[in-house]
């Protein structure tokens, strides 16, 4: 289930994985999936934890239907390594919304959906989610920045 809040850990732990406070391990961003040499890079350099993009638009091409293609692989790969994951559910969805955010009662139902279905098929991977990167900037969510569509798709989110 997807809390509010702008960072939530999955119901179930994984006690390999660090937990979600800096003296337990830093992190990087990254922007790949699969299972690259990078994650054994990454390991060796000590971080702790990604944060990656679970990229809406990617992952729902078709409407109701997802492909989480190499976020599958770079999850196991993570777990193998002890490296726990931040997924950022973000960015919009032009079979929903026109624009790069969430306004309508529709695409709030839709994001809501995807990520409800993404904290099911990693459940148990103690996962910890973000709802959107940087809502507040036009960068990524625009046409303008709104508190009140922003509250509206976490509560949204939430209440799967």
């Amino acid at each position: 289930m997807i809390l509010t809040g702008c960072l939530v850990m999955s119901a179930i732990m994984c006690s390999a994985l660090p937990s979600p406070v800096i003296p337990d391990g830093f992190g990087v961003n990254i922007h790949f999936t699969g299972e690259p040499r990078d994650l054994d890079l990454i390991a060796e350099a000590g971080f702790r934890f990604i944060r990656m993009d679970l990229d809406w638009s990617g992952i729902e091409r078709e409407k109701g239907v997802y492909n989480f293609g190499g976020y599958d692989a770079l999850t196991e790969g993570c777990l193998k390594r002890g490296i726990r994951i931040i997924y950022i559910l973000d960015y919009s969805n032009k079979l929903y919304e026109p624009n790069r955010s969430v306004r309508t009662d529709d695409g709030r139902e839709a994001f809501a959906a995807f990520a409800e279905t993404a904290a099911k098929r990693y459940s148990g991977k103690g996962i910890i989610w973000e709802i959107w990167n940087e809502p507040n900037t036009k960068s990524f969510w625009n046409p303008q920045p709104s508190i009140e569509d922003y509250c509206a798709l976490t509560e949204a989110t939430a209440s799967r």
